[in-house]
């Protein structure tokens, strides 16, 4: 990342730009507030007559010098961390970690799919999933879904219609489950064909 790729817009916040990376699917991010301070610190401690343009330099004993920190090194801060909390197999900690609970998070607080394909710059909703941690919150919210279909009808039967519209009255904001997603007429002979 570049000095450039950081853009104050002021009101403490700035707009980052992401251009270099693996799969040159740039993308862009807002900091603000929490890490608004941080950064005004780290900026004002960065050598003047930078000889370089990279944004992250090494900050070694109180001071930051011109050498530039690489994407390696980025990537090994989520290793330290586990390590300074003493968590098990630190070792395991990697920068991948960061996008995998940055995914998760924002699915947790109910973002739709685009809204995580474009966090992780991701082009496919499957990649997108494959990021999302299956977290005690989406597994509530599975369990309400069940539980809130089973009580509204008046007896639980095994349905024998071959299509069958479920609707729930009163819909909680904590879930949207569309149930006509859902086929009561599963076949395991057609998912997996006895030969």
């Amino acid at each position: 990342m570049r000095v450039r790729d950081i853009e104050d817009l002021g009101n403490c916040r700035y707009l980052v730009s992401i251009n270099h990376n693996k799969n040159d699917y740039s993308g862009q991010f807002i900091i603000r507030n929490l890490s608004c301070d941080t950064g005004k610190k780290y900026v004002s401690s960065k050598p003047v007559d930078e000889l370089t343009d990279k944004f992250f330099i090494q900050y070694r004993n109180g001071k930051c010098h011109r050498q530039p920190i690489g994407r390696h090194a980025i990537g090994e801060a989520a290793e330290k961390i586990a390590t300074y909390l003493q968590l098990a197999n630190p070792k395991r900690y990697t920068g991948h970690c960061f996008h995998r609970t940055s995914a998760t998070l924002l699915s947790d607080s109910r973002a739709n799919m685009q809204m995580i394909k474009q966090l992780g710059r991701w082009r496919s909703d499957l990649i997108a999933q494959g990021y999302i941690e299956n977290s005690l919150h989406n597994r509530q919210l599975i369990y309400n879904a069940v539980v809130q279909n089973t009580d509204l009808k008046e007896s639980p039967k095994a349905s024998t219609s071959a299509s069958v519209e479920m609707q729930c009255e009163n819909p909680e904001p904590d879930y949207d489950v569309n149930w006509s997603d859902f086929d009561e007429n599963f076949n395991i002979d057609a998912v997996h064909p006895v030969p």
